[in-house]
């Protein structure tokens, strides 16, 4: 994955998602009670056919997200490696599910080094040292998140809450958790709605996201996951029109196109890559103080690993409903 999209994936935690998204009284949807599935099973991922021999038994994960997702699905034990976490593993009960696998390296694992944990599976967020073809070759069923479907060369761009329920969905018929699965992508589309019916009664708003990665902040376009979470919170983007999830380094269209609301992530850097110090940072940039949003003090912020397409998005978009309610 590129960065500086890899920084944002691999902080990103879960907190105390999992244990609220999906109670044991959550009511599975029927596709939960399906018959148990048969292997060899094929199944569509990011455009392309990937089969899966038999249930897989020992998984290498590629970034915190995928340990998030395996976890709510219920296959966190499964876990036997992870890669791509870049020294920022989940914390939580979904990184507590997963202590005992070694880290195989902090960045994205090549191929050769892949084969030689004797995993049968690799899920991932995209694919930068390794292909899935290598891996197939080698015997390794290849996953990857379908919000990340772009960094994986897939065929599927844009960023969605369905995309976490999907995902959920499929680890829940690859690893016999069906009914897990479901009843925690049943709680999470609960709390979607309820977000969306809150936001029914604002009037619309403008708004742009805005990180750092150096000294000039950069935004997302329409095929973000934040770009969704806007949409439900009842927000335009105004980087809407820009058909890209990541658009990097732009102060003066930022400034231009001046929204109501600035969304600020931060955390990325550290423990001093706080609310506080984002803020401060993009308050001083050339010709920010005549935006409105700074002018009237609509800047509301959200912890980078609270806007990626895995099940704590919700947790973000949860986050940014309080704030914004806040908000004169």
């Amino acid at each position: 994955m590129r960065r500086p999209l890899a920084v944002l994936t691999t902080l990103t935690l879960a907190g105390a998602l999992i244990a609220a998204c999906g109670s044991d009284g959550d009511t599975p949807s029927p596709a939960a009670a399906d018959a148990e599935p048969t292997f060899p099973m094929t199944v569509d991922n990011c455009g392309r056919p990937v089969t899966i021999d038999k249930r897989p038994e020992r998984i290498l994960t590629i970034g915190t997200p995928v340990v998030n997702a395996l976890h709510a699905a219920g296959a966190a034990d499964k876990v036997v490696a992870r890669a791509g976490e870049f020294g920022s593993p989940a914390p939580g009960p979904a990184g507590e599910a997963v202590t005992a696998a070694r880290i195989l390296t902090a960045e994205d694992p090549a191929t050769e080094l892949i084969i030689g944990t004797g995993v049968d599976a690799v899920i991932s967020y995209g694919w930068l040292e390794t292909t899935p073809q290598a891996l197939a070759d080698a015997g390794i069923a290849a996953l990857a998140l379908s919000g990340y479907c772009a960094e994986a060369g897939g065929t599927s761009t844009v960023a969605s809450f369905e995309d976490i329920y999907a995902d959920l969905d499929l680890f829940g018929r690859i690893f016999g958790t069906g009914e897990r699965a479901a009843g925690v992508v049943a709680g999470l589309k609960r709390r979607v709605a309820a977000v969306r019916k809150q936001a029914a009664g604002r009037s619309r708003r403008s708004a742009a996201s805005a990180y750092f990665f150096g000294d000039t902040p950069s935004t997302n376009g329409n095929r973000s996951m934040i770009h969704a979470q806007m949409e439900v919170l009842g927000l335009t983007n105004a980087f809407g029109d820009v058909d890209k999830a990541f658009i990097e380094s732009n102060t003066e269209e930022l400034i231009k196109r001046d929204p109501d609301v600035i969304i600020l992530s931060y955390g990325v850097l550290g423990d001093k890559d706080t609310f506080a110090a984002a803020k401060a940072k993009f308050v001083a940039l050339p010709g920010a103080r005549d935006m409105q949003a700074v002018r009237n003090d609509r800047i509301v912020g959200i912890r980078s690993h609270l806007r990626e397409p895995d099940p704590a998005a919700i947790d973000g978009l949860e986050t940014l409903a309080r704030e914004l309610a806040a908000l004169s």
